[in-house]
């Protein structure tokens, strides 16, 4: 007798992917699409309908969205694998974020009317998705990622702000708003010598992000310009706030999945920093 003979293994196919979900709901945001629309309702649909427990949670999340006072919240979700962590984070963000979502799961549960229908008068929220499965803890902050996606999604229709969060969005800034209308001629001379077939910091800019943000520090370096690149946390904050006055946006909502993992990664130092 073979192992196979008396063991079956069945993946779960009603696992849910929080980068997934986002997709889905970025679909849900930009225009009418059906299949969207429908992939949604079945999402909705088969978030454990029975299973007190699991509607228990979803209703105290939702209705702390619901209540507005401008204060903030926050859920630990914890429980073994497979028990549906990342479908209610799932469940969170298409609720949060999508009127067309939010129509669904009232006909689906009349008990969540009330706070659906306060989501849906107040001002959007800004809900970023926060998959920690695709960073390492060991090569970066929690911080960082998060202010990171943050900026992210606010560059994204239906939102379409540009406010620079990242490290990476804020060196950029920088060049554009101090090297750029001084020293144009000279940096883009700089660019030209050292990236091979890009004529000028701008065109290097609108290909490779990353490479203009290196190149502007090096130039920047090389003629003395007293350039600080580094954003302090209290500089970040105070610019998203700007953002999330209650008139634009009602307010932030992270969800954030596979904490744990992450934590476990890094440090006791930087675990207590994140």
């Amino acid at each position: 007798m073979t192992l196979a003979e008396i063991l079956t293994i069945q993946t779960d196919e009603g696992g849910a992917e929080l980068t997934d979900t986002a997709r889905l709901l970025r679909r849900l945001a930009a225009e009418t699409d059906e299949t969207a629309q429908a992939e949604a309702e079945q999402y909705l649909k088969s978030y454990s309908p029975d299973d007190a427990e699991a509607t228990e949670a979803l209703r105290a999340i939702l209705a702390s969205l619901a209540e507005g006072e401008g204060k903030g919240a926050g859920f630990l979700v914890t429980g073994p694998p497979g028990c549906g962590k990342s479908h209610l984070l799932g469940a969170v963000m298409l609720l949060a974020g999508a009127d067309e979502a939010r129509r669904t799961m009232a006909h689906q549960r009349s008990d969540l009317v009330r706070p659906l229908r306060a989501l849906h008068d107040a001002p959007p929220l800004l809900v970023v998705p926060v998959p920690l499965e695709e960073h390492r803890g060991r090569d970066e902050l929690l911080e960082d990622i998060i202010f990171g996606r943050t900026e992210w999604q606010l560059g994204r229709a239906p939102y379409n702000i540009q406010v620079p969060l990242s490290q990476h969005g804020y060196a950029l800034e920088l060049v554009q708003r101090h090297v750029v209308p001084q020293y144009e001629e000279e940096l883009n001379q700089f660019v030209a010598e050292r990236v091979e077939g890009v004529a000028s910091w701008e065109e290097l800019r609108d290909a490779d992000e990353e490479a203009a943000v290196r190149m502007g520090r090096q130039f920047a370096q090389m003629i003395n310009y007293p350039l600080d690149f580094k954003q302090s946390r209290v500089e970040r904050m105070a610019r998203l706030l700007e953002v999330a006055d209650g008139e634009l946006l009602s307010g932030i909502v992270y969800v954030i999945d596979d904490l744990g993992h992450f934590l476990a990664s890094v440090g006791e130092t930087a675990m207590h920093g994140d």
